[in-house]
């Protein structure tokens, strides 16, 4: 009975599906193992990188944060996938505020007017109010705020001031209603 239970077994192993069924779980089992490890990595790198934050903030593992130490963040903000914040100057990003993936921030800019070059930084804070969400791969530069509840579209480029309670999208953004 052995014999013949170690045969069948044999065939069974052996068997193609069986070797596609098994490769597929690892897959999907070591995927979701490196998935895991990354979000942590990519906690521990944030909550080490950002002092001043409040709590229940998330950060993606490959967001790029130049010059944390200007980034204030409150309460529930969720960073996406690569975003990139570049806070040369000071950037405030209030309760509940979510950035989709791929958005940059970006507060420094050259300084084209002196035409010495190379061509200095110049920076303007920017400051997103409570309850904004900024849509996948938008832009917003140097010296904006973006009022409380406000949303910005997908791939939007914000170089005004916006409004609270509001809708923008388009290059450069400009206000399509009211929230």
């Amino acid at each position: 009975m052995k014999l013949i239970f170690k045969k069948s077994e044999a065939k069974i192993f052996a068997e193609k599906i069986f070797k596609k069924i098994k490769l597929k779980f690892f897959y999907l089992f070591f995927s979701s193992l490196c998935r895991v490890i990354m979000n942590f990595y990519g906690r521990i790198k944030f909550w080490s990188l950002v002092e001043n934050r409040s709590s229940n903030c998330h950060c993606a593992w490959n967001a790029i944060l130049k010059n944390p130490q200007n980034i204030k963040m409150g309460k529930n903000v969720v960073i996406g996938n690569n975003v990139t914040i570049g806070a040369h100057a000071e950037v405030i990003l209030e309760d509940e505020v979510k950035l989709s993936g791929n958005v940059i921030i970006e507060t420094a800019t050259l300084d084209f007017d002196k035409k010495i070059l190379p061509y200095k930084h110049t920076s303007k804070p920017i400051k997103l109010e409570r309850g904004v969400w900024v849509g996948i791969g938008s832009v917003i530069l140097g010296g904006v705020t973006i009022g409380q509840n406000s949303v910005v579209g997908a791939a939007s480029v914000v170089t005004k001031n916006v409004p609270a309670n509001t809708l923008v999208a388009g290059v450069p953004a400009q206000m399509i209603r009211k929230i």
